[in-house]
């Protein structure tokens, strides 16, 4: 398979779907006009899982009516003609796919103008065995060792396709975008969302959900199953989660979570605030490399938990009726603790150490400079 390496998002995380073997897949299209600017493309498809690969545009997923996977590709830009893109149905190692085919072989430079002026973003591939998470697995052959660049304005094809996708309750999504923003409502089925350059949103999800963009927002609510969402660059909103497990990401970006219900919760961003409000959740993870920390926690198990910061302060409410043990640290800054009945272990200016009720769960709070907060 690929290595897919954005100049945005070095280091990003790769998440890897799981599909379901194929058992029919039926395409449907229109005929065929005479090739001019903006077309469109309509297809039905029977299977348990699909993947849809486009490499610019926009895509919007909404919930099917009936069993089949509806999909509808819109093909815009001057140079949006059926003589340079064609959407086609492609397998790779059992998986199935819905390709929007660009002239990849002939044109490696693209226009797109929602992206703005002075935008750009490039792909190149080096395929690698172990990585079947790749928009380019799909759109080119595995000996092609060139890069593709997607820009705003200036020299190039101006073409994009902006897809709707129909998803059956119960079956399984994938989809990988170069260049677009990415949208999701109302599903019941398992979902990989992937763009490398733009924002994702979805609301109402039943079902695992993974998410990734290599530079852009994300925003999530009402999510339930499993949880996986990163960013190598921009902010991280999540509200009215019910998850087994809460893992959030963001290479540089704030992390706001609001009504978080969980076993794990996990959020960490290199540089960037974590807000925290109302979790409940058996242990925690909290980290940041700059940037503040403030969590809220409704109800806890027993733990481990920790919060942790390079330089900047953190603020952390126990629960009323908080059993735990809690070590606190800076190395430049002041602890201010104000919970009900502490018994106290260690009482120093830079560290200090304290249990309420029983013990059961642990805490472990540290700044590198700041100052440290904990109440209840």
């Amino acid at each position: 398979m690929t290595r897919m390496i954005l100049d945005s998002r070095a280091g990003a995380r790769r998440l890897t779907p799981v599909l379901a073997p194929v058992l029919a897949f039926v395409v449907t299209l229109a005929a065929a006009p005479p090739a001019a600017a903006d077309f469109d493309e309509t297809l039905s498809v029977d299977a348990p899982s699909l993947e849809v690969a486009n490499l610019i545009g926009k895509v919007t997923v909404e919930p099917a009516s009936g069993s089949e996977f509806q999909i509808e590709v819109h093909v815009r830009g001057a140079d949006g003609t059926r003589e340079n893109i064609q959407v086609e149905r492609k397998e790779r190692a059992g998986r199935v796919g819905v390709v929007v085919q660009y002239p990849l072989e002939t044109d490696r430079k693209y226009v797109y103008p929602e992206m703005g002026r002075g935008s750009s973003s490039t792909f190149q591939s080096d395929w690698d065995e172990d990585d079947s998470h790749n928009i380019l697995d799909w759109l080119v052959d595995r000996d092609w060792r060139k890069s593709v660049t997607v820009k705003g304005a200036g020299s190039g094809l101006e073409i994009w396709a902006d897809c709707t996708i129909r998803v059956p309750a119960g079956k399984e999504l994938v989809v990988h975008v170069g260049v677009g923003d990415i949208g999701a409502r109302d599903l019941r089925g398992a979902l990989t969302l992937d763009t490398n350059s733009g924002q994702v949103t979805a609301r109402n999800l039943n079902g695992d959900v993974e998410i990734s963009t290599g530079s852009g927002d994300i925003g999530l609510s009402k999510i339930s199953g499993e949880l996986a969402a990163s960013t190598g660059s921009g902010d991280v909103s999540v509200s009215q989660v019910d998850v087994t497990r809460f893992e959030i990401q963001t290479g540089s970006g704030d992390v706001e979570a609001d009504s978080v219900t969980c076993r794990v919760f996990e959020a960490s961003t290199g540089s960037g605030r974590i807000e925290a409000r109302r979790v409940i959740a058996d242990d925690g993870d909290l980290q940041t490399g700059s940037g503040r920390i403030s969590a809220e926690f409704l109800q806890i198990g027993k733990g481990p938990f920790e919060l942790s910061t390079g330089s900047g302060s953190i603020r952390l409410r126990l629960p009323e009726n908080a059993s735990a043990d809690v070590e606190a640290s800076t190395g430049s800054g002041s602890i201010d603790v104000d919970v009900a009945d502490p018994v106290i272990d260690v009482d120093e200016h830079n560290e200090v150490a304290f249990r309420v009720g029983s013990g059961d769960a642990h805490f472990t709070v540290e700044t590198g400079s700041g100052s440290i907060e904990i109440a209840n």
